[in-house]
């Protein structure tokens, strides 16, 4: 890596150290950075070192992870990204998080499409009316899918948790499907 910089935080947030170096080599596991100054922001010393030897859980390949579209990422790739091990100013931790767990949660969105077109069906063989019934299953599936992405950004920026961004449209979705099979049936 050309320039390198290593910051270190405190609990809050609040930068304690840094490092800037010339140039970084990846070898054996470990990094080595040379052509190190190095500047401690508690006491205000700072030092200069030919080479320095660091210790952080970061690879060559999480580089490449960072200049590829999320939906091409690894699921092993987005845990390594959502972590925080691994400080990006592309994306937050918690963004990779979501979209880890929207790639297990995903499957589930087929389902709740199904459940809602179910009903529509069962109406269109029913009555005359098609057009009107054809509509709303397509309003039905626009709306999914703007609900779906409306939870996932208020996931991604922190305003609602994981869980219920990415889990939350399947289940209501699917909920107000298999409410309405229920509902024809009687």
């Amino acid at each position: 890596l050309d320039a390198p910089t290593l910051i270190w935080r405190d609990e809050s947030g609040v930068m304690t150290r840094y490092l800037k170096a010339a140039s970084a080599h990846y070898s054996d596991g470990s990094w080595t950075l040379v052509e190190v100054f190095e500047r401690d922001l508690k006491s205000g010393e700072a030092r200069r070192f030919e080479t320095l030897p660091v210790a952080i859980d970061l690879m060559p390949e999480n580089f490449a992870s960072l200049n590829r579209e999320i939906d091409v990422l690894r699921f092993s790739e987005l845990r390594i990204l959502g972590s925080g091990k691994v400080e990006t100013q592309i994306e937050t931790p918690r963004y990779y998080r979501v979209a880890a767990w929207r790639r297990i949660a995903h499957p589930l969105g087929g389902i709740a499409m199904v459940l809602l077109a179910a009903p529509v069906a069962m109406q269109l063989n029913r009555r005359g009316n098609r057009i009107l019934f054809a509509v709303l299953a397509m309003a039905l599936g626009f709306l999914y899918f703007v609900v779906e992405r409306v939870l996932l950004t208020l996931g991604e920026t922190g305003e609602l948790s994981i869980g219920l961004a990415v889990w939350g449209p399947h289940a209501l979705f699917g909920l107000i499907g298999m409410g309405a099979i229920v509902y024809q049936q009687k």
